[in-house]
């Protein structure tokens, strides 16, 4: 190995030692005008305030020897690059972080210049790599040297020499800064050689991983350093000729043997580089041929799910409407039913009865059932009626009403209503009329007018047949439509057709409400009325005091008989009086 000059480089043997120089310590060649103009100028970077301990681990041992060894080499090439490297090699061994050696290379710039300063920053980044490369290592490094919080730059005067501290110290050349060998140690050429190969791989290896372009969590790779080897004595020639061939062989032996490794790594690593480039290059053309293939594919999926979701709304708004219209109709069919089933709400011929509906469930109350289950009762619909004044049997239709249920009851009460139809003969065929169509679905038990009286439904000797007339009231009641109870301007009703007319003698009103025009029944269909609830409250012993008017029900949908004065002061005081029957003496 020649240096710059082609000068013959110094030769190290047992023969250098001297009192001064007690461990042949390595010097540098200051024959080489590069190093020599600047040598004088030197940088510190003080790390801690001793001198790191040795490393007990031999892995650990080797590798720091291996730095100590190519310590100093790198100058000789004058690659500013591979100074950076060995510098950086240098305070990695010593425990120095990067981040501080920065901060402190910031906080010395009032004493360096920028060439300094920007080749101590690139070293601090070269050390920062092996940071990560071996994070193992790089903790093994630093127990050792116990390192100061804050680092020190400064520049070192020429004649200063370095204390007994943990530092490193960095000389100036033209190419740059590289790390001055402190240790007086003597290594073998082949070591030294071996250490240098070595030490290449490892930076390599280093900068592979600073260029990835993920952050991942490397593991540290397994180093073997290379072992520093004792040297044998052999047999070989004497004399100043033949140690002069033996170096000669050992030199072009040792040169021949470095040029080939050298060769051979960096073949390695240009192979390694050149498949890495290819390798992303290939990915990146991949990625830009599919990207439009992605695009497409990402729009037709896009397309397809807004597809799908629009379909799903549409069917789940589709379904909420039907359920709403369920509901609705549900809602709609129940307030009719509870409507139609308060009561026989009669209207003229003509009318549209199919508007009320059907009526709803039967409510709880007395004692009902299959006319059949009560131990086979005895009809007497025509005795009734002959016992009636003008009584008669006019049966509604067995679709009609309640009446396909054939449901009886125990009768309880008697109901009142009136139809607001006419107080006149025809007033019976009126009510017929309206409740005989299955459609009108709604039924009562009698009716009178001026002329008879009917039974539109069933008697029995104990039990009745259950009309839809009285809503909660039907499993108790029989009920009775009075047609005669007419108001002026109530439409279909005329006070004309009435056979009752005020202000004539010949047909007067029975009686006169107080502070208002008659609203009952004319005379005649008073006493057929009369007549007819009085038999059936013998029949079923039903006190004077359980007759009721329709809107004495529960949740009656209207009121009538409207004329209630007539009720309480007339009708009901007239079967008190005239109409005995045994439980009349509960009432008070």
């Amino acid at each position: 190995m020649k240096d710059d000059q082609g000068s013959k480089p110094k030769t190290f043997s047992p023969s250098n030692l001297s009192p001064e120089n007690p461990k042949g310590s390595f010097k540098i060649n200051t024959d080489n005008p590069k190093i020599q103009k600047q040598s004088s100028e030197r940088i510190i970077i003080r790390i801690s305030d001793t001198i790191p301990q040795p490393p007990a681990e031999p892995k650990i041992r080797s590798l720091d020897s291996a730095i100590k060894a190519t310590t100093g080499q790198a100058v000789k090439s004058g690659s500013s690059e591979k100074m950076v490297q060995e510098a950086a090699r240098e305070l990695w061994r010593r425990g120095a972080n990067p981040d501080r050696l920065e901060s402190a290379v910031r906080a010395s710039s009032g004493t360096l210049n920028n060439r300094d300063m920007n080749n101590l920053l690139d070293i601090a980044s070269e050390l920062r790599k092996l940071n990560k490369a071996y994070p193992d290592t790089t903790k093994e490094f630093r127990l050792l040297s116990n390192p100061k919080d804050t680092l020190e730059v400064k520049s070192l005067p020429p004649n200063e020499l370095n204390r007994n501290e943990n530092a490193a110290i960095l000389e100036k050349t033209e190419s740059g800064l590289f790390a001055q060998k402190d240790e007086n140690e003597y290594y073998s050429p082949e070591y030294v050689d071996e250490s240098q190969n070595y030490l290449e791989d490892m930076t390599d290896y280093a900068q592979d991983v600073s260029e990835q372009s993920e952050e991942v969590e490397y593991e540290e790779p397994e180093i073997s350093p290379p072992q520093i080897r004792t040297q044998t004595t052999t047999s070989r020639p004497s004399g100043p000729s033949g140690d002069n061939l033996r170096n000669a062989l050992s030199r072009r032996r040792s040169a021949a043997t470095n040029a080939a490794e050298k060769m051979v790594s960096k073949a390695a690593n240009a192979a390694k580089t050149a498949t890495q480039k290819a390798i992303k290059q290939g990915l990146t053309k991949l990625a830009a041929s599919a990207a439009p293939i992605l695009a497409k594919a990402g729009l037709i999926v896009g397309a397809a799910l807004a597809i799908i979701t629009g379909l799903l709304i549409w069917l789940l708004i589709q379904i909420i409407i039907v359920i709403l219209w369920i509901i609705g109709f549900i809602v709609f069919v129940a307030l009719v039913l509870f409507i139609i089933n308060s009561g026989a709400y009669m209207v003229p011929p003509g009318e549209d009865l199919t508007q009320y509906g059907e009526p709803g469930i039967i409510p709880p109350g007395g004692v009902v059932g299959s006319c059949s289950n009560f131990d086979n009762p005895v009809d007497i619909t025509n005795e009734l009626a002959g016992r009636i004044q003008n009584g008669n049997v006019r049966l509604l239709p067995l679709d009609s009403g309640a009446r396909p249920l054939n449901y009886c009851f125990t009768p309880l009460m008697v109901v009142l209503h009136t139809s607001a139809g006419y107080d006149n003969d025809e007033g019976n065929d009126r009510v017929y009329e309206v409740l005989a169509p299955p459609e009108r679905q709604a039924s009562c038990n009698m009716a009178s007018d001026t002329n008879d009286v009917i039974l539109m439904q069933p008697f029995y000797e104990t039990v009745a047949e259950m009309s839809w007339c009285s809503n909660s009231w039907n499993d108790m009641g029989v009920s009775i439509e009075i047609s005669g109870e007419c108001q002026d301007g109530t439409s279909p009703c005329r006070r004309s057709y009435s056979k009752c007319q005020v202000g004539t003698d010949s047909y007067p009103y029975i009686f006169s409400p107080p502070g208002g025009s008659p609203t009952h029944p004319c005379p005649d269909e008073n006493d057929l009325t009369f007549s007819a609830v009085c038999e059936v409250m013998k029949q079923y012993n039903i006190p004077w005091c359980q007759i009721f008017t329709h809107d004495d029900v529960p949740n009656q949908s209207h009121t009538d008989p409207v004329g209630k004065a007539w009720v309480n002061d007339y009708f009901i005081p007239r079967l008190r009086d005239n109409c005995q029957v045994p439980a009349n003496s509960l009432c008070r």
